[in-house]
């Protein structure tokens, strides 16, 4: 919702109130998906080691874009530094290689918040592409890898993957931003392909 905000601001349809009280309710909701995930650090196998901390971190990060607060937004690149840590040399992720026949939609499923941290730092003066010797390309490389042959995954899990083709929104919106930054042909080609690139999460379309 905050990145769907941030798209529709500049619009200026809103009233000064009206904004006030969004942003009231958004810095209500990023303490809360604060609190639970702090809390989570000291349990093991909790949620904050799989996707589930970084669309958190996502969703607190773009709230607090919103908002103009520095210390929320450190705790969303937080979020992303820990999803860069989790990277393994080959690309994959631990967690996310343990969803069995889901692998593949769960690594693209953690890496599309990734990608839009990372394009928020972009925004903000960070270029946390190039964080842990450009680990976030590992990651997009393995899924790249993966969508081409899912076999891979199938190899490494032990069980066939749940393929949808086309591919769409779901699985490569991420890809939108990140070639216009990257150029790459093999996504190019698969966004070419795609019935649509919209990704929920995000309230629709990719961001510009």
């Amino acid at each position: 919702v905050a990145v769907s905000y941030l798209k529709v601001r500049p619009s200026g349809l809103g009233t000064p109130a009206q904004d006030a009280a969004i942003q009231k309710w958004f810095a209500l909701l990023a303490s809360r998906v604060r609190e639970y995930f702090d809390a989570e650090v000291v349990r093991l196998g909790a949620d904050h080691e799989n996707n589930h901390l970084y669309w958190a971190g996502l969703a607190v990060a773009a709230e607090e874009v919103a908002n103009n607060d520095q210390g929320g937004f450190q705790w969303g690149i937080t979020a992303y530094r820990m999803g860069l840590d989790a990277i393994q040399p080959d690309g994959s992720l631990p967690a996310e290689m343990n969803r069995a026949q889901m692998a593949l939609h769960y690594h693209l499923y953690a890496l599309a918040p990734l990608i839009m941290l990372a394009e928020l730092g972009e925004v903000n003066g960070l270029d946390l592409y190039a964080e842990d010797n450009g680990a976030i390309h590992r990651l997009v490389n393995f899924c790249i890898a993966g969508l081409e042959d899912p076999t891979l995954l199938q190899k490494r899990t032990g069980v066939a993957q749940v393929v949808t083709l086309p591919y769409a929104g779901g699985d490569i919106g991420w890809a939108v931003p990140y070639v216009r930054r990257f150029p790459n042909a093999q996504l190019s080609a698969l966004i070419a392909k795609a019935p649509w690139v919209r990704y929920t999460t995000w309230g629709g379309a990719p961001p510009d």
